[in-house]
C-alpha cells in the first residue's frame, strides 16, 4: 500500500501536533486510507483516480444519456454489445458523470455498454485539506488511549476508575463530524456526488 493523495511532507507541514511530526510514511498509510474512506462515504463518490485504464458494463438506460456509476476522467473506449464500438459516437458530459451521443449523432442506450478508461477525480485542494484535517483528528483520537480504549469497548456505559460515561453509538463511531466538530458539508460543497436528474 501507498498514499494515495496526500505525501508526510505536506501534512508534517500543515500541522505542527507532536502526533503528526511523529508519524512515518509506513504508519500514515493506513491512516490515509481510512480517512479517505470516510471522506469518499460521505461525499459518495472517489477522490483518486485509477492509474490503469479499468472496464466497467454498464445497462442500458434506453435513452441517448446514461448515467454513470462513477465520474469517468477518461474515455479510452466504448462498445455496445449490439453496434459494437461506439467511442467514436459518444463524450461525457456533466463532468464525466453522463455519457451522451456526440451531435449529429442520435445514440440512444439500448444494449449494455463496456466502458474502458480512468474512472475518480483527482483529489482537489478543499478535499485534501480536508482529508489532512481528518488524518490529523483520527492520528491524536488512537493516541489518546482513554478514546481509543473507549472506541474499542462495547458500546453503551463505559467506566474508568471513579468515571463514568454513558454514550450510544452515533457518538461514539468515526464520522466526519465526531472527529472534526465543525459543518464539514460546506467545506465540501461542490465535491459532493451530483443528482443526475437535477444535472439533466
Amino acid at each position: 500500500m501507498a498514499l494515495q493523495v496526500i505525501t508526510l511532507e505536506e501534512i508534517q507541514a500543515r500541522s505542527k501536533l507532536a502526533e503528526v511530526q511523529a508519524l512515518t510514511e509506513a504508519a500514515l498509510e493506513p491512516v490515509e486510507a481510512d480517512a479517505l474512506d470516510l471522506l469518499q462515504s460521505e461525499l459518495g463518490r472517489r477522490l483518486t483516480v485509477d492509474t490503469v485504464d479499468q472496464a466497467v458494463t454498464i445497462p442500458g438506460s434506453g435513452m441517448s444519456i446514461l448515467p454513470l456509476p462513477e465520474r469517468l476522467d477518461s474515455i479510452t473506449s466504448v462498445v455496445s454489445e449490439c453496434m459494437g464500438d461506439v467511442t467514436a459516437m459518444v463524450h461525457t458530459d456533466v463532468d464525466g458523470w453522463l455519457l451522451e451521443g456526440i451531435y449529429p449523432y442520435s445514440y440512444r442506450f439500448l444494449s449494455p455498454v463496456t466502458i474502458t478508461g480512468k474512472w475518480g477525480l483527482a483529489c482537489p485542494d478543499k478535499g485534501r485539506r480536508v482529508l489532512m484535517d481528518v488524518i490529523e483528528a483520527m492520528v491524536v483520537r488512537q493516541a489518546d488511549t482513554v478514546t481509543h480504549r473507549n472506541e474499542l469497548a462495547p458500546w453503551g456505559s463505559v467506566s474508568d476508575g471513579g468515571l463514568r460515561a454513558d454514550r450510544d453509538s452515533t457518538h461514539r463511531e468515526a464520522t466526519l463530524e465526531n472527529l472534526l466538530r465543525y459543518d464539514v458539508r460546506k467545506r465540501l460543497s461542490g465535491l459532493y456526488r451530483p443528482d443526475i436528474v437535477a444535472a439533466v
